[in-house]
C-alpha cells in the first residue's frame, strides 16, 4: 500500500510538472505571437531552447574538465616513495595508494648455508633444502593484510597453495609464508618451469613464471633498490623465523 500511494503521488507530480511547463511555453508563445507574431515566435522559442542546450552542454564539459583540472592542482605535488632505510620521515600523501607490489621472487634455502638467497625469473636448486616464495610490498596506512599463495607446474597442476596474514605498513617488507617448503629431491625440479601466484584480498597482485635451474649460481641483477634492500629485508625474515620458530612443509614435487 505504501509502495503504490508513493507511485500515485510521483505520477500526480509529473503530470502537474509537465502541465506547468506546457502552460509556461504557451504563455510565452502567446506573449511573443502578440508582440512579434507567430513565426517569429517559433524561431525566437527555438533559438531559445538551443541556447539553453548549449549552456547546459557547456556547464557539463566545463565541469568535467576544468574543474578536475582545478581541484588536481590544488594538491600537494605527490612524494615518491622514500626507499632509503635512513629517511627521516614518511612522506605524506593525499591518498593512500593501497597495497603497492614491488618484486616477487623466491628464497632459496641451501644446506649448510644459514641465510638464503634470493631469486626471481632462475632459481638455482642445487644443494637446496628448501625454497620459499616470496613478495616484496608495503601499503599506505599500517594494517594486517591477507595473503594467499600459489605454486603450480608446467601443467598448472598446484604445487602447494595456502593463505596467511601479515602486518604491512609504509616500509617495504619481504611477505613469504610462516614457513619454509622443504625440498627433498632438489634434481627432480630443474629445468622445470613452475609458477608463482599471489592474491590479496581476492585480487591478483602478482603473477609470474620461473625456472629451476641447476647450479649455486649468484643472485640474478637485480635493481639498484633491490640490491639495498634485499639483503635487509632477508634479515628481517631470519629475525621474524628464529622469533616463531618458523619450521618446514613439504613441498609437492612429483
Amino acid at each position: 500500500m505504501v509502495v503504490s500511494d508513493l507511485r500515485r503521488k510521483r505520477a500526480r507530480a509529473n503530470r502537474r510538472g509537465l502541465l506547468g511547463t506546457a502552460a509556461g511555453f504557451a504563455l510565452l508563445y502567446a506573449a511573443l505571437s502578440l508582440a512579434f507574431g507567430p513565426w517569429r515566435a517559433v524561431a525566437y522559442i527555438t533559438a531559445g531552447l538551443f541556447g539553453a542546450l548549449f549552456a547546459l552542454a557547456f556547464y557539463f564539459w566545463g565541469a568535467m574538465l576544468f574543474g578536475g583540472t582545478w581541484q588536481f592542482l590544488r594538491r600537494r605535488t605527490p612524494v615518491p616513495w622514500a626507499l632509503d632505510d635512513d629517511a627521516s620521515a614518511v612522506p605524506v600523501h593525499d591518498i593512500d595508494p593501497g597495497l603497492e607490489l614491488m618484486a616477487a621472487g623466491m628464497l632459496v634455502y641451501r644446506a649448510g648455508e644459514a641465510r638464503p638467497r634470493a631469486y626471481f625469473r632462475q632459481v638455482p636448486v642445487a644443494d637446496a633444502r628448501a625454497v620459499r616464495p616470496f613478495v616484496v610490498a608495503r601499503t599506505g596506512v599500517a594494517r594486517r593484510c591477507e595473503f594467499a599463495i600459489a605454486l603450480y607446474d608446467e601443467h598448472d597442476r598446484a604445487r602447494h597453495q595456502d593463505s596467511f596474514t601479515t602486518e604491512l605498513g609504509d616500509r617495504a617488507a619481504l611477505v613469504v609464508p610462516p614457513y619454509r617448503l622443504a625440498v627433498d629431491d632438489p634434481a627432480r625440479l630443474v629445468g622445470r618451469r613452475w609458477s608463482l601466484q599471489v592474491r590479496s584480498g581476492g585480487t591478483v597482485v602478482a603473477a609470474c613464471g620461473f625456472r629451476f635451474v641447476n647450479g649455486t649460481t649468484q643472485p640474478e641483477s637485480v635493481l639498484d633498490w633491490q640490491a639495498h634492500m634485499l639483503p635487509r629485508l632477508v634479515d628481517e625474515v631470519i629475525a621474524r623465523d628464529t622469533l616463531a620458530q618458523a619450521g618446514d612443509v613439504a613441498l609437492k614435487e612429483r
